[in-house]
This record gives C-alpha cells, structure tokens and sequence, in this order.
C-alpha cells in the first residue's frame, strides 16, 4: 500500500476511533479509499444574469462555456456540472441543455427533470469542455439556478492490484480466449459509476442483478445523498474496430440497502438498461461456492477506464471461509485476477458465466509477495439480498425477474453517514471551496473556472438547436465516439 494510502487510512480511523483504541486488523477497516479520478472545483455563475444584456434574442437565450484545464492521460476526459440552487416558477416552453465543445447535446433538462431538486448534477461530458444552455422564451421568468460546482477529470493513477508479473487487463472487445462467449454474454451487464463526495469524482463497478437494479461495494454508494450524484454507464468501452463508446447513462434513483461487513450495496436505477439494449441482463448467481484454483474471469472499469476483462491467471487462490454465527454462512476469499482502484463492484464469474464473488479490496501495488485481491463469496451476497428484499436472479430467472419487476421498491435505509466536523484528509482537502490555492498541486486549476462569466454563443435565428444537424441527442449515446488480500487492503 502506498504512503499516501497509508496515510489517509491512519486519518480516517483516527477520526472515528476513542483515544487509544486499537484498530481492528479487518480488509473492510482498512479498506476506505475508492479511487477519486478527478477534483470537484467551486464556482458561481448565476442564471438569470443580473445583466439582462448578457441574454440572446433567440432560441437559445443564454449560454455558458467552459474549457476545462489539460488533460493528459489514455482515458477519455470527461466533466459533469452542478445546478444548484434550481428554483421553478412553474412549467413553460424552457429547457437546459448540456452539451460538450462539439455542441453534442448529452441530455436535456426540462421541467419535470428539475421540479423538487434544489440541485442537480448533470450527467458527464465527453470531451475537454462543457456546455450549459438556457433556451426558451419565458426561462427567463420561470427558471432560475446557479452553477456552483464542476468536477472534472485529472490525470489520476490508481493503484494496480496485478497479481504476478505481468498485466493480464485487456480490453473487452480485443479479447479473444477460451471465456469470448461467456464474455459477450455477460460484460453488456457490467457498468462503470462515477458519483460526487468529499470534494472529488470517484469511479467505481457495478452490475446488474435484475433489470433495474445494480450491485455494487458500500465503500461506493452507502446513502440516498451518494446515489444522487452518481451516473451508471453502461457500454463504455473501446470498440473492437477502433474509436470509443461512452454508453448510454443512467441516473441512480434510490439507495435500496448495503452491508458494511459484506462491503455490499444494491441502487436502483430511474430506468432499466436492458429496454435499451437487449444484452443487458442481470447476472445468474452461481450454484456453490468457488472451487481452489478454479478459473474465473472479472469484468471491470479499473481506473475508471473503458471496460475490461482479467482472465490470465484469474482464479480462487482460497475458498470461502464459514462464518462465526453459526449459519454457516461463507464470507471472503482471495482471488489471482488483476484489478486496480475502480474495480470495486466487480462481478466474479466462473466459466459457465455466473456468479461466484463481488470484488471488493486489491491488495496494492507494495503488498507483500503472493498476496492476492479478496471478493465476498456470492451465496453470502444472495443471503443479503434475500433479507433486504432484493434476490437475486437464480435458476428460474423468468419468473423471478417477472417478481423483481413487480416488487415495490423498499424505502432508503438509513446508513450512518461521516459526521460533519470530520476533517477531510489528503488530497480532496479544500477542493471544494472558492478558494483554488487550497487544492493540492494536482488538482490546481485556473482562475478563470470560478470567475467564469457566459461567454458569447453564435447567432441562432430562432432555431431549435435540438433540430440542427449534429445537435439531436443521441437515439443511444453509445453510437458516440470520444475523440484486495485483508490485512493491508485497499479498495477499489
């Protein structure tokens, strides 16, 4: 485990932990560190201008655009934007659209998507920089909000957790081994999150475990307030022709439940995946526990990159443990499959394809020799997901896809959440403040992000910008291209 990892680990427990207590040598106590892939910087520019000269006379009645700072690294850049403050005077013939640099409008907001929100955070852009416009002609009675926040990309590295010598991720569509079938099958269910706290944008994995819900690690998403911020992509990779697939986004709409010791959580999304893309399934939990040295394959977003799949010298390095209450319930096992900070969420699969283990902690880049990654065993996972009245696809999947589509879905479960006087550590320290000088060097971005002012937009003669050639969202955004051991673990 890195120093800086170390560290924040020491702050963390120290936070939550009476004088001289000791830490329990635990992976979930040491396992608190998701993979933060960018800042989350202060801004305010309010909407409508106190200028009224600063409005168009058009369609498009206000704009504002932002570069965003370099971005030099192999993953495609993207930003998200906060509308915050968002007050509505009713509904009327406005809207917002975001966009990206090319004009690409990536969703638009009207007012059944902004009415009860006092905030929103858009869905990510594509690109080096972001687009909010206002259009209509009664926005400016009706609509009114700030943009207080942007969280964007930096060239982040996560932590490798490889296992071995060499690399074994590789690209979903460049993969080509004895598992491609299993693959095709099952990597459309498997998504990448992204959601906003502690003043940084953090990735993680999920997948699906019935057409509307997906499972994932409670270190990710634990509350309503993290689901409220998080995007779930789905089919963001590279493709097998070359270019790059950003996927269709959907919004997380409510936090159902997660379990700290299993380090396991399930939300449901505001839509289902699988009407847009048939291949969309929700993943078969497996029959039994994993087997010693039993090949197994792990489809992930590590680092937050385009989805990927460890299959060389994937396989269970233990089996799963019977747990202390008497239930006979299995816990963690370790695993040979290469991760690194982003896979958290990661299905664990068998070469039949289904389920045997949620990947949870790598082991780090400096842990001792032979230690490999940990996942908790998947019969475990279905337990809870029985008892938290979400369970999971088995044998007959029809049917019980037909009743998970049916159930009602539970009321949010209260997790304690850090208290608001807990000092926040490393490298996310100041990042949200107006202040830029208190972001760690890394993270430094210009002046200009919180002084920024509407910049001026070409004339629009009273034209629909969604009706313009290249301006229509996209039908499926995918068509658009874009130029853990315990002990000494960390997660994912």
């Amino acid at each position: 485990m890195s120093r800086r990892i170390k560290n924040l680990v020491a702050l963390m427990l120290a936070a939550v932990l009476p004088a001289g207590a000791v830490a329990p040598v635990t992976a979930l106590a040491q396992a608190q560190v998701p993979f933060a892939q960018g800042p989350v910087v202060a801004m305010d520019v309010k909407f409508p201008p106190d200028n009224a000269d600063a409005l168009f006379n058009g369609t498009i009645v206000w704009a504002f655009n932002r570069s965003l700072p370099f971005h030099n690294s192999a993953v495609p850049q993207t930003s998200r934007i906060l509308l915050d403050e968002i007050v509505l005077a009713g509904p009327g013939d406005y809207a917002v659209d975001i966009a990206d640099g090319l004009g690409n409008i990536i969703e638009t907001l009207r007012f059944g998507d902004l009415w009860a929100k006092t905030g929103l955070w858009s869905k990510l852009v594509p690109g080096g920089s972001i687009s909010v416009r206002v259009r209509g002609r009664d926005a400016a009675e009706k609509l009114a909000f700030r943009l207080t926040n942007i969280a964007y990309d930096f060239n982040a590295v996560a932590e490798k957790s490889l296992v071995g010598p060499v690399n074994g991720l590789t690209d979903v569509a460049l993969y080509s081994g004895p598992m491609a079938d299993e693959l095709a099958r099952i990597a459309p269910s498997v998504a990448k999150l992204e959601y906003i706290r502690d003043g940084s944008k953090f990735t993680c994995s999920g997948f699906l475990i019935d057409p509307q819900r997906l499972v994932t690690n409670a270190h990710c998403v634990d509350s309503q307030a993290v689901c409220d911020t998080a995007v779930i992509l789905f089919g963001y990779q590279k493709l097998a022709h070359g270019g790059m697939s950003l996927g269709r986004q959907y919004r997380c709409d409510s936090f159902i439940d997660a379990d700290r010791t299993l380090d396991a959580a399930i939300i449901e999304l505001a839509e289902s995946p699988g009407d847009h893309d048939a291949r969309r399934q929700p993943v078969l939990f497996g029959e039994g526990p994993v087997t010693m040295d039993e090949p197994l394959l792990l489809i992930q977003h590590p680092g937050g990159s385009p989805k990927k799949v460890s299959v060389e010298g994937c396989a269970a390095s233990t089996v799963p443990a019977a747990g202390d209450d008497g239930t006979g319930a299995v816990a963690d096992f370790e695993h040979g499959c290469d991760t690194e900070q982003g896979s958290s969420g990661s299905p664990l699969l068998r070469s039949n394809g289904k389920l045997v283990g949620l990947h949870k902690i790598g082991h780090g880049a400096e842990a001792d020799s032979g230690r490999h990654n940990t996942a908790v065993d998947a019969g475990a996972l279905a337990a809870w997901l029985k008892k938290s009245s979400a369970s999971p696809t088995g044998e007959n999947p029809e049917d019980e896809v037909m009743a998970a589509s049916q159930r009602e879905t539970p009321p949010p479960v209260s997790v304690e959440a850090p208290s608001a006087d807990t000092p926040q550590t490393g490298d996310e320290t100041g990042c949200d403040t107006v202040n830029p000088d208190d972001c760690p060097e890394r993270f430094r971005v210009p002046d200009d992000i919180r002084d920024a002012q509407p910049l001026p937009m070409p004339t629009v003669d009273d034209e629909d910008p969604t009706q313009t050639e290249g301006g229509a969202p996209a039908a499926d955004e995918e068509s658009r291209s874009e130029p853990g051991s315990t002990g000494s673990g960390i997660t994912e």
